[in-house]
């Protein structure tokens, strides 16, 4: 700050972890956001590049009708669990690539450490308090998108930072973890929603998929009451992704099997695709697991 007295500077501190109480951080700190370039980098995640910032700054000033740079990331574990990996995978690494809302809102490509927006909340008539929808999850993500919706995205070439990750960190436990998906799966399912009610595009098959990890999620734990919860606000998925269950391999509510996981990857590919050669290889593989 010593350095650099031009720079005003805005410090919020606080006094406890605020995900661990049910609050997301982007409700406290986005409205108070009001630069031209907004840039990212959260907790024990760091930036490599000494030029990152102005590198995918002069690329914004120069090419006006992007609203976002970003660039790839080396995951790291914390405690070299793994060894390091580059994201997004190909065929993004190491290119130029532009992306519209329609290709964000499919899949998502950007690490939220590597992103530089052209800040779209500071205009009068698109306020972040009026526009960025309450109980979502992720809230990044969703970011992304909201900015696409005003201007395309490029990923810039070169690896520019780190995305530390660790067996406490929220996202490895959507992956280990069916207790994940009983805590958050309203503001799972609900990213969908927002999504389709915010950019008017078709996302049926992402939340097919989400509610489909939170459906299997449900039944491992036996957590019936959730599984009605769902079968109520999403009657059509919902009939989409259990029909494999209930007209195929006659599961119980409450089942218990070895092969769950190798289940839940075929499955998904039947919601992706429903007319894949693996349909068969499903089948068979839920009526072993039936048993």
């Amino acid at each position: 700050m010593e350095n650099n007295p031009h720079i005003q500077w805005q410090v919020t501190y606080q006094t406890e972890n605020q995900y661990s109480q049910g609050k997301h951080i982007w409700h406290n700190i986005l409205p108070k956001l009001r630069g031209k370039y907004v840039a990212f980098c959260e907790g024990d995640d760091y930036w490599t590049d000494p030029l990152k910032l102005q590198k995918q700054v002069d690329f914004l000033e120069a090419n006006p009708d992007f609203s976002i740079a970003h660039h790839s990331a080396v995951f790291r574990w914390k405690e070299g669990e793994y060894p390091d990996s580059i994201h997004p995978a190909q065929p993004y690494r190491d290119s130029a690539r532009v992306a519209t809302v329609e290709m964000l809102a499919a899949c998502n490509s950007i690490v939220t450490n590597t992103a530089v927006y052209r800040w779209g909340f500071n205009r009068t008539d698109y306020k972040f308090e009026d526009k960025f929808p309450e109980k979502i999850f992720p809230g990044d993500r969703m970011i992304h998108i909201m900015h696409a919706l005003q201007g395309k995205s490029m990923h810039l070439p070169g690896c520019m930072s780190v995305y530390r990750r660790h067996s406490g960190g929220v996202w490895f436990q959507a992956g280990k973890s069916d207790a994940f998906y009983t805590r958050n799966y309203k503001h799972l399912l609900n990213f969908f929603v927002q999504v389709e009610r915010i950019t008017k595009l078709d996302v049926s098959i992402g939340r097919q998929e989400m509610l489909l990890d939170c459906v299997l999620a449900r039944m491992t734990m036996g957590r019936g009451d959730i599984l009605e919860h769902l079968k109520t606000t999403y009657p059509k998925d919902f009939e989409i992704v259990t029909q494999p269950y209930t007209k195929v391999a006659r599961i119980p509510q409450q089942p218990s099997f070895s092969k769950f996981k190798q289940a839940k990857r075929a499955l998904k590919r039947f919601v992706l695709a429903k007319t894949s050669p693996c349909f068969n290889k499903c089948l068979k593989l839920l009526s072993r697991g039936s048993e």
